[in-house]
């Protein structure tokens, strides 16, 4: 909070092998867009280790969530992504595993009724999440939605605040725990008070002490 020229970086790898770079950035400062294509480029590199071939490198995606408007000659939506193709037939590169895509958040415009997607509903959460006191109804899914209120949401405090916070939730931790083993006590002060019915009635029926005891040691 305050550094208006933070950024976050977040390294993701996708389920068919996809490396994917998240940068979220509050400062156009000079040279982001050349950081961005060195980022991925880099990222996209540096796979080739020793012992590893051309083909076993995987695309690399550098997602880049901007709280400016960085395409000022582009059109008007609020997405934008760059890959490699032909300059005056626009065809692809045959393997066209770099990709920069940019979420520019100014130009989000859209209302929480109009959101359809899972990726508008992240973006419009990036854009209002420091106006929110409650997750509103439209993004209860997924349920990670959630969880990052609850990030959103403790980043918000004063390390006073948050302190309180978390010995609220020490407190809240501490009496499930209590409860918990007064459950278990409880379920075992049960088992034993059962366990000691059956040994009165195996002794009424005219078993010896010790039958009943290798019975219900049996049992056990």
């Amino acid at each position: 909070k305050g550094l208006k020229d933070s950024y976050l970086d977040v390294k993701v790898r996708l389920e068919d092998g996809t490396r994917v770079i998240v940068e979220m950035q509050c400062l156009n400062f000079p040279g982001f867009e050349k950081r961005v294509l060195y980022n991925a480029a880099k990222a996209y590199s540096m796979q080739l280790g020793s012992g590893t071939n051309y083909r076993q490198i995987s695309p690399v995606i550098a997602l880049s969530i901007t709280d400016f408007v960085m395409f000022e000659d582009g059109d008007s939506s609020w997405f934008k992504s760059f890959v490699l193709k032909e300059r005056t037939e626009l065809f692809d590169y045959p393997q066209c595993e770099l990709e920069l895509s940019f979420v520019e958040l100014p130009r989000f415009s859209r209302t929480l009724d109009e959101l359809q997607s899972v990726g508008e509903k992240w973006v419009w959460f990036l854009k209002h999440a420091a106006e929110l006191e409650a997750v509103p109804a439209q993004l209860r899914e997924p349920a990670e939605l959630e969880q990052a209120f609850e990030i959103a949401r403790w980043s918000a405090l004063s390390p006073e605040e948050a302190e309180c916070q978390e010995q609220r939730q020490m407190f809240i931790a501490d009496r499930q725990f209590h409860l918990q083993l007064e459950r278990e006590r409880g379920r075992e002060e049960g088992a034993r008070l059962e366990r000691e019915k059956l040994r009165e009635r195996l002794l009424e029926s005219g078993l010896s002490s010790e039958q009943v005891e290798a019975l219900l040691s049996h049992q056990s």
